[in-house]
């Protein structure tokens, strides 16, 4: 069985948060952007773990690790 990252475990309301961000933007621009909002503490792991680059898309985001 594939381990899966907290992606995973986003919720429908996390989904719409993260969806509320201002695209495209680098790991670190959405990581202030969630602090700023003061997001829910499971989103700003998400996005702690996402590797570096440009994000042009919350579904970007949401899909399982592997698939980036």
């Amino acid at each position: 069985m594939a381990t899966r990252g907290p992606a995973q475990y986003i919720d429908t309301e996390a989904n719409e948060a993260i969806s509320g961000l201002d695209f495209p933007a680098s790991r670190e621009k959405l990581l202030e952007q969630a602090r700023a909002h003061r997001m829910d503490p499971r989103i700003i792991e998400t996005l702690e773990n996402l590797p570096e680059g440009t994000f042009f898309h919350a579904d970007e985001i949401l899909k399982d690790p592997g698939d980036r």
